[in-house]
């Protein structure tokens, strides 16, 4: 029984290596971290929402297939994007859904 367990990790760690990208463009090296620091350094805030860096986790966005460093995102935004996958199609259908779904306070009578 526990052979047949083995076997099956076994071929499931082999699944996972052949799924993975050869090369790792998620991570950024020490030098785009560096050059990232340097050219955002007059950034105070997320570059989506806005929020100040003084009580948010401050990340350097990057390209998940570029690599490409793109700027400085609070945790949250981060998060949200990579939920999204990155897909601009995604994101305006989001925005179109919560525009259609919009409070209006002048549909409420007092």
């Amino acid at each position: 029984m526990t052979n047949s367990i083995d076997q099956r990790l076994e071929r499931l760690k082999s699944k996972i290596a052949e799924a993975k990208p050869k090369k790792d463009l998620t991570k950024l090296s020490y030098q785009q971290k560096l050059e990232a620091n340097v050219l955002f350094r007059n950034v105070k805030g997320c570059m989506i929402c806005g929020l100040s860096f003084r009580d948010r986790r401050k990340m350097i966005d990057h390209c998940h297939t570029t690599g490409v460093v793109r700027g400085l995102i609070c945790f949250s935004c981060n998060t949200a994007l990579g939920h999204f996958k990155d897909d601009i199609d995604v994101l305006k259908s989001a925005i179109r859904y919560l525009e259609r779904f919009k409070f209006n306070p002048d549909l409420i009578e007092d």
